[in-house]
């Protein structure tokens, strides 16, 4: 199976998920050397945590930043929180377009898909029942495995932890 082929059979897995939530995506372009464009049209997503790395305030080279910038590139919405950026002081980096809210749970109100990007510790404590109550979707990207993927489950949620079998 090429390239193409997985990754227009990932999209159509989550199409459905991103459709009754108001969303859709659409395959764009995949590249010979493995980049995937996709447009994303109605899709909320919350990233909880902007930084590098926890326990820092520095904003430059982080991935969670460029994950935002393609985010809303693609045509999503992006609602984030992290403990370091005050909401309305996007001056620090944050790419115009992106929401900063005051807590997880805020950000989390209304997403189709959960990516958590920075190991802040208290990210392990929110109650993720009430996450899942107030998410529209149930998508959960842990890129930093920082979650309990049991924990997650069992709040109703969907688990993803990158580099996770």
């Amino acid at each position: 199976m090429t390239l193409k082929e997985k990754v227009t059979a990932a999209l159509e897995d989550v199409r459905p998920a991103l459709e009754a939530h108001g969303g859709n995506v659409t395959l764009i372009d995949v590249t010979d050397d493995g980049i995937v464009q996709v447009k994303l049209e109605g899709a909320t997503v919350a990233i909880w945590g902007l930084t590098f790395k926890a326990r820092t305030d520095d904003l430059r080279d982080s991935p969670a930043i460029e994950v935002a910038s393609r985010l809303l590139a693609a045509g999503a919405s992006v609602t984030a929180y992290d403990p370091t950026v005050e909401p309305g002081d996007e001056s620090k980096a944050v790419p115009d377009g992106v929401r900063v809210v005051g807590d997880p749970l805020q950000a989390s109100t209304d997403a189709a898909v959960l990516a958590v990007m920075t190991e802040w510790d208290q990210f392990r404590w929110v109650d993720l029942h009430r996450v899942a109550k107030v998410m529209t979707g149930d998508a959960v990207i842990d890129g930093r495995n920082l979650l309990n993927p049991t924990e997650v489950r069992a709040a109703g949620l969907s688990y993803d932890g990158i580099g996770r079998s």
